[in-house]
């Protein structure tokens, strides 16, 4: 956000940042020094200088992406060139392309809003494979689906609407061109494209998984600090993790309607979190919010006069829980 890789290896690879330490880069060089003959002085000369093909391949990629219409035209572009490239400037291409998805997904997403745009995708039924795109009998609706499919969108369905999301988890071709900062952050856009979290406000993954995925985002966050997409990886981390966790969503709420009390099920949940990652934040905070709802008695709200009223120890702890996750997160960065 890591169907290409299991789910599990995927949330794995990255948690493991939190468990495993990585060689230094002076350690890696040393091992290499002592295992192999350095190379000639040319050698060492072309080594540090980008390739023409190399240069030539980002200034054609910037030109494209001020007149790109479609992301198609991008992919077709970084199938095509993309291995010419150095990491440094894949790195940047993909970034452009990133962009490029985020105000571009509106615009595509108003396309696919008209009744005529509608009426023709149920009447594909669903799920709708991308072969299937091909029966669509008007032309120019026909033509925006298989362009937009061959852009790298995907077609989800809520509320009886269809729409299109990026598949996130396609870029995953272009991994092991890229620096691992960034390839690892494709993996968390994968995690929702590839199994979105919830529709029509109600949680379609288990309250595990929802953790694991939490338990990522933290490892992506605790292991690349400084990377460009930090602050992005943060907010994923609060708005598809720990408000949904904490917090539930409207049609899965976290507590019984009836009584307020948290659900036994979601309780077994958070202990299991701070049982399975101990050395995590995340554990830690859901730690703090299981001894907030014991000091209430499980109850997650409670009745006043008939009606619904916070629990105001649970309330503070719950609205100061991002606060509490990136001061955490800042002191551990810092090595404190």
């Amino acid at each position: 956000m890591f169907k290409h890789m299991p789910r599990h290896t995927a949330l794995l690879s990255l948690a493991a940042a939190l468990t495993i330490p990585a060689l230094t880069g002076c350690a890696q060089q040393a091992a290499k020094a002592n295992s192999e003959p350095a190379p000639a002085a040319s050698e060492q000369s072309n080594a540090a200088t980008p390739s023409a093909d190399g240069v030539a391949t980002i200034e054609l990629f910037e030109q494209l992406i001020t007149s790109a219409q479609e992301a198609s035209e991008l992919l077709a572009f970084l199938d095509e060139h993309i291995g010419d490239a150095s990491q440094e400037h894949a790195d940047a291409m993909i970034r452009g392309l990133l962009a490029f998805y985020e105000e571009d997904l509106e615009k595509t997403s108003e396309a696919y809003y008209g009744s005529d745009v509608q009426e023709a995708l149920l009447g594909l039924g669903w799920p709708i494979a991308a072969e299937r795109l091909e029966a669509i009998e008007d032309e120019a609706i026909r033509e925006l689906a298989l362009t937009k499919a061959a852009g790298g969108y995907k077609l989800e369905t809520a509320e009886g609407m269809i729409y299109p999301v990026v598949d996130y988890g396609m870029l995953k071709k272009y991994a092991d061109r890229l620096s691992p900062a960034l390839k690892d952050y494709l993996a968390l856009l994968a995690l929702e494209s590839d199994d979105k979290m919830a529709s029509d406000a109600a949680l379609i993954i288990g309250w595990d998984e929802l953790a694991e995925r939490g338990v990522a985002y933290e490892a992506y966050l605790v292991q690349y600090p400084d990377a460009p997409e930090t602050e992005r990886a943060k907010e994923m981390y609060h708005t598809r993790f720990l408000m949904p966790y904490l917090y539930g969503l409207n049609n899965t709420p976290v507590f019984d309607f009836d009584t307020f009390r948290l659900l036994d099920e979601v309780k077994a949940s958070y202990e299991k979190t701070v049982q399975a990652y101990p050395d995590t934040i995340t554990a830690q905070i859901v730690s703090g919010f299981l001894d907030a709802l014991e000091a209430s008695d499980w109850q997650v709200f409670e009745k006043v006069d008939g009606q619904q009223a916070d629990v105001e120890d649970v309330k503070t702890y719950r609205e100061g829980a991002r606060t509490q996750f990136e001061m955490r997160l800042d002191s551990k960065g810092n090595g404190k």
